[in-house]
């Protein structure tokens, strides 16, 4: 028995003496800084039995019959969010942080690498061996200031989004306009 259910146990005999000797369910519920709901649990039974907690089924045993979906999605590259948007619409109510360590423990255990950028394309660094990401916050830095992005970066970001060098020209127009003063 953990210390929580001894302490417990005590409070229930308590509860139960202060009961079979008379005393309201509000003395005992002011008394205690319990609910009404506790008392009526508490007043009769065991209280060898009423002072344990209940087992609840842990995370594995509700997320183990998607072991081999979730290995599949990983293995695919899909973000822990998407993956628990799919096991919700079975109906299974799983929280998130929960399952993002079970993901966690997956990755670590299959060895799956699912990390991509931000613009969806996994990049490898293979001096250091490290993903690289190319964020948002460094393509506008890069169209406003020119700094920001190494050249690798900036090819990767102009192959997915083909309209960036267009924007980085209208960009510079605009600038060289304001540095101008001219209409």
């Amino acid at each position: 028995m953990t210390a929580a259910e001894k302490e417990r146990k005590e409070r229930i005999i308590s509860i139960q003496g202060l009961l079979n000797q008379g005393y309201s369910a509000s003395y005992i519920k002011k008394l205690f800084d319990t609910t009404y709901n506790s008392i009526r649990k508490y007043k009769t039974g065991d209280p060898d039995l009423l002072c344990r907690f209940p087992e609840k089924p842990g995370v594995s045993g509700l997320i183990d019959p998607y072991r081999e979906f979730i290995l599949d999605c990983l293995n695919r590259k899909m973000n822990f969010a998407a993956i628990l948007r799919e096991i919700h619409k079975t109906k299974t109510s799983v929280k998130r942080t929960a399952f993002n360590v079970y993901c966690r423990k997956l990755k670590a255990e299959y060895g799956i690498n699912n990390k991509t950028n931000t613009i969806g394309r996994e990049l490898v660094d293979a001096a250091a061996n490290k993903t690289r990401y190319i964020k948002r916050k460094d393509i506008l830095r890069y169209l406003w200031t020119g700094k920001g992005l190494s050249g690798d970066d900036y090819a990767i970001a102009c192959e997915k989004y083909g309209a960036l060098h267009y924007l980085e020209c209208f960009i510079f127009d605009f600038k060289s306009i304001l540095m101008r003063r001219t209409k």
